[in-house]
């Protein structure tokens, strides 16, 4: 596990650095230890590159039509994460 450390600027400073600056400024807990995303799949991952053409496409276009298909696409990458993630979790919860 990792060792706590002081999220504040006093702690570097030698000047102010008696030991006490955790007290005052607080402890982090460090970095995330789960870095995966436990429904992230192919299919989700092939949406989002899609919705992120889109709306780079949008961007550039700036036109209703590309707007709308990147509307289309966001839509459709929104459903399929949550139905990603809704079913990965009833087979966590079986298991």
């Amino acid at each position: 596990m990792e060792r706590p450390v002081c999220k504040c600027s006093l702690a570097t400073d030698e000047r102010y650095n008696d030991g006490n600056s955790s007290d005052i400024c607080g402890m982090t807990k460090g970095r995330r230890r789960h870095k995966e995303t436990w429904w992230w799949n192919e299919e989700v991952a092939e949406a989002v590159r899609e919705k992120k053409i889109k709306y780079r496409k949008w961007k550039k276009e700036n036109t209703k039509e590309a707007r709308m298909e990147y509307k289309k696409s966001r839509k459709m990458q929104r459903g399929l994460s949550l139905h990603q993630r809704k079913r990965n979790r009833r087979n966590v919860q079986m298991t």
